[in-house]
């Protein structure tokens, strides 16, 4: 049987190929008398990239078309189209323009990010991991190089880290949304909840890790530079791995640069939820809130941590803040059932029958398998 309630995680994105981007744009220009005068390409980017800052997506994509049908190698554009048809749900063609973008510039680091973000929203999570974890490490050079400028000279360049407005956007769509995905070999490691502000390692004992060696020391500290959401997607994989203490020291590092992300805060939360530090999790989770009213995912998960915790009234007021209320009823009625609080659940559930009771349900089909169980003297 499908229940409804579950706990949730801040999972959150693009493309088209440059051939499919042509089709039916042969009419790019504005017309003259008889004459077809191309637009200007220069202004027709600058009102697309004013549109996607904006998050006007729709228009921005319509002059995004036009500015690759007069200039289609362009792996910055071909990646924010990428983007808005990730937005979109068309995910065929945001993982084409993502590889139209990296053919034209492969160390493309936006185009890398949001291929591998894809890849885990798609539930490829070995393949994502081993492009985020490239990623992490090319960065990690970068910071080692700011560090020890007499590195520098061993370091490739980075051209792309000027791209932070792309590092953001792609942050920003990060949603956790895991559950049903198959766990990877969970390694043991440390436990140790690495709060923020980080500490930044010393010069003297810090050894960076390098694509093909192992990592002797703490990660270094993250920049304004740094993709984020790099740092945020390891996090999420490393929970489905079970390897609690390594996501939490990846989340650390992006609250060093953005202390009031709220989903990040929520992901935190929700790390110490999975291995049972309640205090913490809710301690993340009213961060997340606060950080960011309006965001849902983090209600439901404080409000369904307090069901948990047997504070069914708070539980109540807090899920009714993004839910309607036979919604926050079978919900709470629901994780009430998981607890064994039979009686609970078929009070809260009854509720959410009489609130709707023409098409609710679900909360029926919840409340027959609590009577069940009842009867059954389970």
């Amino acid at each position: 049987m499908k229940f409804k309630a579950q706990i949730f995680r801040s999972v959150a994105v693009a493309v088209m190929s440059a051939q499919l981007l042509l089709v039916g744009c042969a009419s790019t220009g504005k017309t003259v008398g008889n004459l077809s005068e191309p637009e200007d390409s220069e202004q027709l980017r600058l009102r697309a990239d004013t549109a996607y800052e904006a998050g006007n997506y729709n228009l921005a994509l319509k002059h995004y078309i036009k500015v690759l049908a007069q200039a289609p190698e362009s792996a910055e554009v071909l990646y924010r189209v990428g983007f808005i048809q990730e937005q979109k749900e068309s995910f065929r063609e945001a993982e084409q323009a993502y590889s139209d973008a990296l053919e034209l510039q492969p160390e493309y680091t936006p185009a890398r990010l949001g291929q591998a973000l894809l890849r885990l929203r798609k539930g490829q999570v070995h393949r994502a991991f081993s492009d985020l974890e490239a990623i992490r490490e090319q960065d990690q050079e970068r910071l080692a190089a700011k560090l020890f400028p007499a590195n520098e000279k061993n370091s490739p360049e980075r051209g792309e880290s000027k791209k932070t407005p792309a590092y953001r956007s792609s942050l920003n769509r990060l949603e956790k949304g895991g559950a049903g995905l198959r766990q990877y070999s969970a390694a043991e490691t440390s436990d140790a909840d690495l709060a923020e502000p980080a500490v930044v390692p010393h010069a003297d004992n810090q050894k960076v890790k390098i694509r093909g060696a192992e990592q002797d020391g703490p990660l270094l500290a993250l920049d304004e530079h740094s993709p984020l959401a790099c740092y945020s997607a390891l996090g999420i994989i490393f929970d489905l791995w079970e390897r609690y203490g390594e996501a939490r020291d990846h989340y650390s590092l992006v609250l060093v640069v953005n202390r009031d992300d709220a989903k990040t805060l929520n992901n935190m939360g929700y790390s110490h939820y999975l291995e049972g530090d309640l205090i913490l999790a809710e301690h993340y989770f009213q961060r997340s809130v606060r950080a960011k009213p309006e965001f849902k995912r983090a209600w439901s998960n404080l409000a369904l941590l307090y069901a948990r915790l047997g504070k069914h009234q708070q539980a109540e007021r807090t899920l009714r803040r993004v839910a309607d209320t036979p919604d926050a009823m079978n919900d709470i009625g629901y994780f009430a059932l998981l607890q064994g609080q039979t009686d609970v659940a078929k009070r809260y559930l009854q509720r959410a029958i009489d609130s709707s009771p023409t098409y609710f349900g679900l909360a029926q089909d919840n409340l027959r398998y609590a009577q069940q169980g009842w009867d059954d003297g389970n």
